[in-house]
């Protein structure tokens, strides 16, 4: 027994010298590149087509905005369902040519997916820092094959979620290097665009941040409906219809639609074996206030069993956050599936690192999900995808609950930690970049 795991840590050591290789590193850049053209070109040719993307939805809200008009009443073939925040800030694209508002939307939304996935594993590890190499190059590509349909439909979609889950990234980060109104500040700007961020304010007040909790919340307020000046006299009415309309009424309160093709929320796979309830007002509050005690029952247990808690362990709870939030969003789309790629990487990177110290339950789980959520994508009209999520939520649940160790998303003892203890400079310059 012992002489087969020596062989597996063997294979994997192999393994891992062989994707640190420079050709190994050169090929994996160039597939990237490959992939993030072929994904430029596929979000232009849908942003100008007569019917256009989200992006141009957004635009012709903001040129509304910007003339005293109710964004929400345009010409455009999608809805605008979002704060006036998104339109708000998206009027200096709105004054440019769309080729160009489309080209730039891409580079803007692009840049801010790779910095936050580069960002969640570095600061889940302790000291020294992860060397670049260790994130960039192969596992990002395989992260790209792996979860290429939701990144796929973010982008050529046009949509803003890279831009929210880098709102919500930055926010933990400068919330762990002590930086709290800054990080109540990008938590702010990202509910703003899209309510459902909402949900990290939970994770705020078991962390005792209430002081931070309350600029969150005075920031949202200031940034949803400063921009409604704009409209002069109009400006209660459509915020009053906005509430109303959208996120009561057409959101939390809405009649749950059976059988939606990308259903992964708890509503929708309730609803997908019952649907004599799908029609019932309360269904989706219900069920999301169901995966909240969840998260509460978490909490609460950390808070009995030791209090505070290391970064990595909050870096996974915060995941479990942002997995959380695909089970209670009002609506399912799979550009919202964004939002567990953090997770993804994290757990992906930690199985790669090290094997060992993965327990054979946790990989048959992660399988598992891989299972499913391929499945999804295959089997039309299925409960598929939310079982993926499930499976992830209840993977991450299990570590925290259990406590340390917390898995890390690199070997102690791999070759960029080692290079950083031989060189003391490197390393304490890599400390000091840390609590700065």
């Amino acid at each position: 027994m012992k002489s087969r795991e020596n062989s597996i840590v063997t294979t994997n050591e192999r393994m891992l010298t062989l994707t640190r290789s420079r050709f190994a590193q050169r090929l994996s850049y160039a597939l990237l590149c490959m992939l993030i053209i072929f994904l430029f070109f596929q979000t232009y040719r849908r942003g100008l087509q007569p019917l256009g993307s989200d992006l141009r939805s957004f635009l012709e809200s903001s040129q509304a905005l910007l003339r005293g008009n109710n964004s929400y009443q345009t010409e455009s073939a999608f809805p605008y369902l979002y704060p006036l925040f998104l339109a708000f800030i998206l009027i200096p694209l709105s004054l440019i040519p769309l080729w160009l508002s489309t080209g730039l939307w891409f580079l803007a939304n692009m840049s801010a997916f790779l910095y936050a996935i580069s960002v969640v594993p570095n600061l889940a590890l302790d000291k020294p820092r992860i060397n670049r190499h260790e994130l960039w190059g192969v596992p990002l590509l395989v992260l790209f094959g792996l979860m290429f349909n939701p990144i796929q439909n973010e982008f050529v979609n046009g949509q803003v979620n890279s831009i929210i889950l880098l709102c919500c990234v930055l926010f933990l980060k400068n919330l762990l290097e002590d930086r709290k109104l800054l990080a109540s500040i990008l938590l702010a700007v990202g509910i703003s665009v899209k309510l459902f961020p909402l949900l990290l304010v939970v994770f705020l007040l078991f962390r005792k941040e209430y002081r931070i909790a309350a600029i969150t919340g005075a920031g949202t307020v200031l940034f949803c409906i400063a921009p409604a000046l704009l409209l002069g006299r109009q400006a209660g009415p459509v915020l009053i219809d906005y509430i109303r309309s959208i996120i009561v009424e057409g959101g939390f309160l809405s009649a749950q639609a059976h059988g939606h093709p990308a259903q992964y929320t708890f509503a929708g796979f309730v609803s997908f074996w019952f649907p004599a309830v799908a029609r019932w007002p309360l269904l989706k509050p219900v069920c999301g206030l169901m995966v909240l005690m969840l998260l509460v029952v978490l909490e609460v247990h950390r808070l009995r069993h030791g209090g505070r808690e290391g970064d990595p362990a909050a870096v996974w709870r915060f995941c479990l956050y942002l997995t959380a939030m695909l089970l209670i969003v009002p609506m399912s789309e799979t550009h919202y599936q964004l939002f567990i790629i953090p997770a993804v990487s994290l757990f992906a990177l930690a199985l790669w690192a090290d094997p060992r110290k993965i327990s054979l339950f946790l990989k048959g789980g992660f399988l598992l999900f891989i299972a499913f959520f391929y499945a999804g994508k295959l089997v039309k009209n299925s409960p598929f995808y939310f079982l993926a999520i499930s499976v992830l939520f209840a993977l991450f649940f299990f570590i925290l609950w259990r406590g340390q160790p917390i898995p890390s998303p690199i070997k102690r003892n791999s070759p960029e930690c080692s290079s950083l203890r031989r060189d003391p400079r490197r390393f304490r310059n890599a400390r000091t970049q840390d609590r700065t």
